[in-house]
């Protein structure tokens, strides 16, 4: 309902209409740090409340503020140290490493907050990025989201999948700094796309894709995408050397990559492939050479899809430039072959 008219008392203003007098008052920025804090249905209201709060009275206002002033204290103390000043602080005495563990047992983990903010994603869009991650770290995101959110999202994937990754985020113990921070990454990428998350479309992989079909005009097709958008005909080209399509390579070209790429690279690019693509691989190295490979994938664990993916783009690009000194030729796919 709107807001008491002029004749109203204080008391007839409920809690919800409350806050939004005080959000009003606080300015943009912050009352979208205040926002920011709230669950979704908490958000939904409040904004509402603020999108139809008529006048309020000069002495409403003031008293909603004195009561808010007069509630802090009580509750509050003495203004909290910020976080910032903690950690120069603990740093000073403890060391980054230990002060970093102190703050986050005093403050929870520092991305509690941003994973909560998922909850604005669509089921469908986490789930879609979910599916194209290790299964480390699918567990980890699972265990780190609002339960019901991570309940809708174990519903939304394949059958298949959700009792391994029940158990393997059953199984958690202790997560290093270096998983967190591609979790980070992980978030970051999910709430990117958040403003235009139904209108997402590939087109680089698609064209690419496409030119792939037409061998016979990849040449021509490339010149004319290139004289348009020099940078777009560069995107195209990239994706037409996808990781893939090492599955297609004569032996020599995969013997020249297994020759120019270091172990570690390898371990790293073959994360979540197939078996085929793997042992395209470990089929022209030396046994050495592949035990090396073991080793590093083990030692390894769990990383995040865009490791993975900058790794194999290291390896396309190399290859592709090793071929092309070499008069080497790369096949699109079984059959197709560019000059």
């Amino acid at each position: 309902m709107p807001l008491p008219a002029d004749n109203s008392t204080l008391t007839e203003i409920n809690g919800v209409d409350r806050a939004a007098v005080l959000l009003l008052c606080m300015g943009e920025k912050a009352a979208a740090g205040v926002m920011a804090q709230l669950a979704p249905n908490e958000l939904l209201r409040v904004a509402h409340a603020m999108s139809r709060a008529g006048s309020v009275k000069k002495h409403d206002v003031h008293a909603i503020v004195d009561q808010f002033l007069e509630a802090s204290t009580q509750h509050g103390g003495a203004n909290a140290a910020p976080r910032a000043y903690l950690e120069r602080s603990l740093a000073a005495a403890l060391g980054e490493g230990i002060a970093s563990n102190v703050l986050d047992g005093i403050y929870g983990d520092r991305i509690r907050p941003k994973l909560a903010r998922l909850q604005w994603v669509s089921v469908t869009r986490l789930a879609d990025v979910l599916s194209r991650e290790h299964h480390r770290m699918q567990a980890l995101l699972l265990a780190y989201l609002p339960a019901d959110l991570g309940g809708q999202l174990l519903r939304a994937l394949p059958e298949s999948q959700q009792e391994a990754l029940l158990l393997e985020t059953a199984q958690l113990k202790r997560v290093d700094r270096e998983l967190l921070a591609d979790l980070e990454v992980i978030a970051d990428r999910c709430l990117a796309g958040l403003s235009a998350e139904s209108t997402d479309v590939p087109g680089t992989r698609l064209a690419a894709q496409i030119m792939g079909h037409v061998p016979d005009e990849q040449k021509r097709l490339m010149d004319a995408l290139r004289a348009h958008d020099a940078s777009l005909a560069e995107s195209v080209e990239a994706s037409m050397y996808g990781f893939d399509i090492l599955a297609y390579q004569a032996p020599e070209v995969i013997d020249l990559a297994v020759a120019e790429v270091p172990t570690e690279l390898w371990a790293v690019a073959l994360k979540g492939t197939d078996a085929r693509m793997r042992q395209v691989v470990r089929e022209r190295m030396s046994r050495l050479q592949e035990d090396a490979l073991t080793q590093a994938m083990q030692r390894l664990g769990a990383m995040s899809a865009a490791r993975v993916e900058a790794a194999r783009d290291e390896i396309m690009t190399l290859l592709r430039t090793r071929a092309r000194e070499a008069d080497m030729l790369l096949r699109l796919a079984d059959g197709e072959v560019l000059e």
